[in-house]
């Protein structure tokens, strides 16, 4: 093999290697906004569920208003980023809330919990408990 078929054959393993590069990084970065837009999500969802469980608990209809507001925020962070069991659990829960369904919104509140973190442990590569 002559010097110059050396050269070239290298040149476009270095390039190929570049490109696979490029797409390997592109899409890992894609992963990590992902995860990032479902973090919020949940965090969004997080503060629904502390709110419920003190509306509950607690019989205060003074956070009845906070609850609604803070629910149709997480139910359009679901309906962005969620996956279509999340966002059919989401909905279910937004129409107990709307029928004043109390025992029925908190378990399937509980369920979506369940769901969303194991698909977090899942997309993160974490053992499911």
């Amino acid at each position: 093999m002559s010097k110059e078929c050396i050269m070239l054959l290298s040149a476009i393993l270095v390039v190929i290697g570049w490109f696979i590069n490029s797409y390997l990084n592109r899409k890992h970065e894609v992963f990590k906004k992902r995860l990032d837009y479902r973090l919020l999500m949940l965090e969004s969802y997080k503060e629904v569920g502390e709110t419920l469980e003190k509306l509950l608990n607690n019989g205060d209809q003074s956070l009845a208003d906070e609850f609604v507001l803070k629910l149709e925020k997480a139910q359009v962070n679901f309906l962005l980023y969620g996956t279509k069991n999340e966002i059919k659990l989401i909905n279910k829960i937004t129409q107990y809330a709307s029928k004043n369904e109390h025992i029925k919104m908190k378990d399937e509140s509980a369920k979506l919990m369940t769901l969303v973190r194991d698909n977090l442990r899942s997309e993160l590569g974490l053992e499911s408990i």
